[in-house]
């Protein structure tokens, strides 16, 4: 996996993918995730309204590290992420980053539950 790092902006005037660049690139992801109207978005299971937001800080630090945000909803058992690039008006290739780093966290805090 990458190392998570602050992202480059998307460059001005730069469209965002195309619905087949986007279909590849969800290809590249764990199957939690989908693309519905231009936005990237997954939504996690959590014990708890705690976990709930143990997770949306987690998710939060890492994406104040790539320095691009994704929209959070906190719930009781669980957390939906939204992404999009705002300023290209749609999914870019930031967006699809920060998810495989969101994925590789999930997994990890899976990974940890299940030891411990």
């Amino acid at each position: 996996m990458e190392s998570p790092q602050r992202l480059a902006p998307w460059p001005k005037g730069r469209p965002p993918f195309r619905e087949d660049e986007s279909a590849a690139a969800l290809a590249t992801l764990s199957s939690r995730w989908s693309v519905l109207d231009a936005r990237l978005r997954t939504k996690v299971a959590t014990k708890d309204f705690a976990q709930a937001l143990a997770l949306a800080q987690a998710v939060g630090a890492l994406a104040e590290t790539a320095w691009h945000h994704p929209e959070l909803k906190v719930g009781w058992g669980q957390l939906e992420v939204t992404l999009w690039t705002h300023s290209a008006g749609g999914l870019t290739g930031l967006d699809f980053t920060l998810a495989r780093w969101i994925d590789a966290l999930l997994a990890n805090l899976e990974s940890a539950a299940r030891e411990g």
